[in-house]
């Protein structure tokens, strides 16, 4: 019973949980990075079909930040 409650689609079953950090060892953390990095993506990047497709929206959006970045 536990397991289908819990296998529903909620609200906020796509939101990534981010707990605060004091220390900045911690903000530098994989786990912290990639968190926040996904919580950071489009809905449309982190809904593709195909990692292709991912990984070639990932790239347009780095390179994007990547030109405003260079230039300020």
């Amino acid at each position: 019973l536990r397991s289908v409650i819990h296998a529903r689609n909620k609200r906020q079953h796509n939101q990534v949980n981010i707990p605060r950090c004091r220390r900045t060892t911690t903000k530098r953390s994989f786990s912290y990075l990639g968190a926040s990095l996904w919580k950071d993506l489009s809905r449309e990047t982190k809904s593709q079909n195909s990692v292709k497709d991912f990984r070639s929206r990932i790239v347009k959006s780095l390179f994007v930040v990547l030109i405003f970045l260079t230039c300020l």
